[in-house]
């Protein structure tokens, strides 16, 4: 750790171009909210009160015990092999409360016997949120500020509830494709954490470049300006390496690892360890703690349709790039590139 990181903006807001992009302009990240919030909470609680991931989250959450459930643990929700309801259909949603779609969520029947496959699982990471709000007592969105955002000093990363005033400098995402009918400013994309009232575990954390290169710093095990790191090296290790292949695929604890074929948000340049999360906005967050590098890519891609899914190819291309890069400055050539050396650094913002 060291030298600064490198921000760059590309563009602007909206297709208008009224707004430029700025560093502290504000992304829906979508997924990469279950690993920054959920992940990071049970971290903290695995290093600092001894939480067995292979427990039942039913411990702490006795109304979810119901139909073969009470054998789900947190490895099993973490890892998108619980079972529950695959994707969030706006048609099981459609006229519900918040409170009832929390409920039908606990009284759901599996699909499959939890924990012998993987199946990407919306809804067992808002179960995961029910668990650490009643293991706390808070709300989520204050657990999160409180434990994970303060003390790295995240101090724009939130969630917006409706009743939320939206700040300038929040990029739009889409009305297309959502039952909202709506261009979205400062509400959440996802409508399943929409129904939720705005905050949920699963999608929905706003947080601006700044935000995320505090984040992933933590994750190399840097805090500035403490005597500890807020996630020990051992704790990051044990969330970010794949749990078991033949059952769960590339899962970690709340990330995705590198896939050792085919499309991987690593390119052809991190390591085999390099772990990170996307977010379908046209986010992502990518980590390698072999070379010290991370990348970020802050996106609102999906804004009308013009720009959708080019994020895809960027990706993996970003990452090549910064480990370019990084591999010619440590041998001393000058690749005329902006990127800095030093032991962590790497951001892309579009």
């Amino acid at each position: 750790m060291g030298r600064p990181p490198v921000r760059r903006c590309y563009g602007h807001l909206t297709y208008e171009k009224r707004e430029r992009v700025t560093p502290s302009t504000l992304y829906d990240v979508a997924c990469i909210t279950k690993p920054v919030t959920a992940g990071s909470l049970l971290m903290r609680l695995v290093h600092e009160e001894g939480l067995d991931l292979d427990a039942p989250v039913a411990l702490q959450l006795p109304e979810f015990a119901t139909h073969g459930k009470e054998r789900i643990t947190w490895v099993h929700l973490l890892v998108h092999g619980g079972g529950l309801e695959p994707a969030p259909s706006y048609d099981r949603l459609r006229n519900r409360s918040a409170e009832e779609v929390r409920e039908s969520i606990l009284a759901y029947r599996p699909r499959f016997e939890p924990g012998t496959r993987y199946e990407y699982c919306c809804d067992g990471y808002v179960v995961v949120m029910m668990a650490m709000e009643r293991w706390a007592g808070l709300p989520f969105d204050r657990l999160v500020s409180e434990r994970i955002f303060h003390p790295l000093g995240m101090d724009t990363a939130r969630f917006f509830r409706p009743v939320d005033e939206v700040p300038a400098g929040v990029a739009p995402t889409e009305f297309e494709g959502t039952p909202r009918g709506r261009v979205l400013h400062g509400e959440v994309h996802d409508h399943l954490a929409w129904t939720l009232g705005g905050v949920s575990a699963n999608t929905g954390l706003f947080m601006s470049l700044g935000d995320v290169e505090r984040f992933a710093r933590a994750m190399l095990g840097d805090l500035p300006g403490k005597e500890a790191a807020l996630f020990p090296p051992e704790i990051c290790a044990r969330f970010a390496r794949p749990v078991d292949p033949a059952r769960f695929e590339t899962r970690g604890l709340g990330w995705d690892t590198r896939s050792p074929q085919g499309y991987t948000v690593a390119g052809r340049a991190l390591g085999a360890r390099s772990y990170g999360h996307t977010g379908n906005t046209g986010c992502s967050l990518w980590i390698d703690p072999e070379q010290g590098i991370w990348v970020a890519l802050l996106s609102n891609a999906i804004h009308r349709e013009r720009g959708r899914k080019r994020y895809l190819r960027m990706r993996p291309r970003l990452s090549e790039m910064a480990s370019a890069v990084l591999a010619a400055q440590t041998q001393g050539e000058d690749t005329g590139s902006p990127v800095p050396g030093g032991a962590d650094r790497g951001l892309s913002q579009d």
